[in-house]
């Protein structure tokens, strides 16, 4: 259903913040095209209860989803961008990572309960990654998905996970790791890291 509906990272990622009935009710109503009465059946509730619960999940989704929805390649800005938080990486600058981040940007890898929100407790994070045996083998590589600049993240050789970037005005403002190498065939990042090891 995913491959037939081009459901985005960034949707599924926006969907995860819904409750769960909201979330029943919004895949069952907007990308299932269910009725509020079939809908409202199959969870043992109201049509009243099914509408309400879509205006609440809509108006989630509408604060979640990035603003803008770029068909145009990054900026040379965003490329540039990109390029520094890879370098920045690599060298394990906690200080020159989180400056490339807005003050209130977000770290969020759905379906994980985890999420961080602001330059410090995202440097928090950072040097909790970087000190676990772990964290110290992940290279990152530039892409895009969805019509965003991301990073395909590899442990050592092998395909890991897909970073997806929201960039505003400059900075980073989001950033959600999708912690799945089926992604890679999909959005066409090298299924082996490239580069020495």
């Amino acid at each position: 259903m995913v491959r037939r509906e081009h459901i985005e990272l960034a949707f599924i990622a926006a969907v995860q913040h819904l409750a769960p009935r909201q979330r029943a009710v919004l895949l069952l109503r907007d990308v299932l095209g269910w009725t509020a009465t079939e809908t409202a059946d199959l969870l043992d509730t109201t049509s009243a209860s099914v509408n309400s619960a879509l205006q609440r999940a809509r108006a989630t989704l509408a604060t979640r989803l990035p603003a803008q929805r770029r068909a145009d390649p990054p900026s040379p800005a965003q490329t540039e961008l990109v390029a520094q938080y890879v370098r920045a990486w690599h060298a394990a600058d906690i200080p020159a990572l989180v400056a490339l981040l807005h003050a209130d940007a977000d770290l969020a890898m759905p379906p994980c309960p985890s999420w961080y929100h602001g330059r410090d407790a995202i440097a928090s994070y950072l040097g909790q990654l970087f000190a676990a045996p772990h964290g110290q083998d992940l290279r990152l590589l530039p892409t895009a998905a969805n019509r965003q600049p991301a990073l395909a993240v590899y442990t050592g050789p092998q395909p890991l996970a897909i970073k997806l970037l929201t960039i505003t005005e400059g900075l980073i403002t989001t950033i959600t790791g999708f912690t799945d190498p089926a992604l890679f065939t999909r959005f066409g990042p090298p299924p082996a890291w490239p580069g020495p090891h």
